[in-house]
């Protein structure tokens, strides 16, 4: 019985492994990947255009779904993750120190580059758009750009040189994070749809009597072609 014990682990181990990789996923993640580049590439539709021009624009400028199917890829992924820890020692904190050493090193990273190393670097010269983006960098450090690309403006930390406006995608991600897998980890499956169904009401809710028909939390810029990163 001893001499199976391993085998027996081994298999469990691999048979987990191969439910979680769904295959068809990477064909979604691919599409989705494939409809973004569309959208940058020949997406931006102008007022001044017409005809066939005009009509190619607003095809491929259909291109931002690949953004909404990122988010539910990664929602559909991460769900999965904490399920499968659901009821195991320590799940809440393996999970975000995964989390953490996935994303953080590489998002701190980049923004100590472009707010601390290049100003120091650069002195004297000339670096466009830096000091725009750098004087609300702030929004960028805690993870809320999305909020503040919905309040302030779609632009506000995209100027000359630097393009870091598609990071509202990385702070709807972590904010994600602070806050589904403790649902997910301490709610029974019934509670949790409940919570699922009252969730998407009340976002569809508020995106129909919202003043500004914007939300802050998944805001429309998506269509300002501002390219999605997700860790997932």
């Amino acid at each position: 019985m001893k001499l199976n014990m391993p085998i027996q682990s081994d298999n469990a181990a691999a048979a987990i492994s191969q439910r979680l990789h769904l295959p068809a996923l990477d064909g979604l993640r691919g599409l989705a990947i494939l409809m973004v580049m569309i959208l940058h590439f020949g997406g931006a539709t102008e007022r001044s255009m017409s005809g066939a021009n005009l009509w190619f624009s607003r095809l491929t400028g259909a291109g931002w779904c690949g953004v909404d199917l990122f988010f539910v890829l990664s929602g559909f992924l991460i769900t999965g993750i904490l399920f499968d820890a659901k009821g195991t020692a320590n799940a809440l904190r393996n999970f975000y120190a995964r989390r953490v050493l996935r994303i953080f090193p590489l998002y701190y990273g980049t923004l100590l580059v472009l707010f601390v190393l290049l100003p120091l670097v650069a002195r004297g010269a000339t670096t466009p758009g830096l000091d725009k983006v750098a004087h609300q960098q702030g929004w960028l450090w805690l993870y809320v750009s999305n909020f503040a690309s919905v309040y302030i403006g779609d632009k506000t930390f995209t100027a000359g040189l630097v393009q870091s406006g598609h990071f509202w995608s990385l702070a709807i991600e972590e904010q994600f994070y602070l806050v589904w897998p403790l649902l997910v980890l301490t709610l029974q499956r019934r509670t949790l749809m409940n919570v699922c169904a009252a969730v998407i009401v009340g976002l569809k809710m508020s995106s129909i009597w919202s003043p500004h028909r914007k939300n802050a939390c998944l805001p429309s810029l998506s269509r300002t072609h501002s390219s999605p990163i997700t860790p997932s």
